[in-house]
């Protein structure tokens, strides 16, 4: 890879101390030492709801590229992104990222183009929580119906009176 690469797209930093993080996650698809190709990486429909972009690192000498999807404010829906993007790419982390990382990666959009029969729907990601256990105190006890409130008595909508005037009633 020829340094001239580097310097135009000027992505390449020194590595110093990182900023601090600012709770934001991202998905990290793949890392190379070699740049990615756009014709090489599989489109997914997850990438129109995300920002899939190229983030460059240097590490005594080296030279990291990764593919990076985000953002995510918890790290447990950026778990559920890459546990979906498993299926595509080797081994997808998350991964948290600075400030500053987030603004450039604007800067650093990456268009994914290899054709992998794209539905054109997005995949649904469902997050669940585990349901809480009642307190120790009330496991033994029995459950006794909660009291239900009568409804509130409100003039029938719009569509119940037009629809009723068709039936005649």
């Amino acid at each position: 890879m020829s340094t001239s690469t580097l310097e135009v797209t000027r992505v390449l930093r020194a590595r110093g101390p990182k900023p601090l993080a600012n709770g934001r996650f991202v998905v990290e698809l793949a890392v190379s030492a070699q740049p990615f190709s756009p014709r090489d990486v599989p489109h997914l429909d997850l990438f129109g709801i995300y920002r899939l972009y190229h983030h460059i690192e240097g590490d005594e000498g080296r030279v990291r590229h990764a593919l990076r999807l985000g953002f995510f404010n918890e790290a447990v829906a950026a778990q559920a992104v890459a546990r979906y993007a498993g299926s595509y790419f080797d081994s997808p982390r998350v991964a948290q990222i600075s400030p500053r990382e987030e603004t450039e990666s604007r800067r650093h959009a990456f268009r994914a183009m290899k054709d992998v029969g794209a539905t054109g729907r997005f995949a649904a990601i469902e997050l669940s929580a585990p349901r809480h256990m009642p307190p120790a105190a009330a496991v033994g006890a029995p459950a006794t119906a909660p009291a239900v409130a009568a409804p509130s008595p409100r003039p029938p909508s719009f569509w119940t009176r037009l629809f009723a005037l068709r039936r005649g009633g």
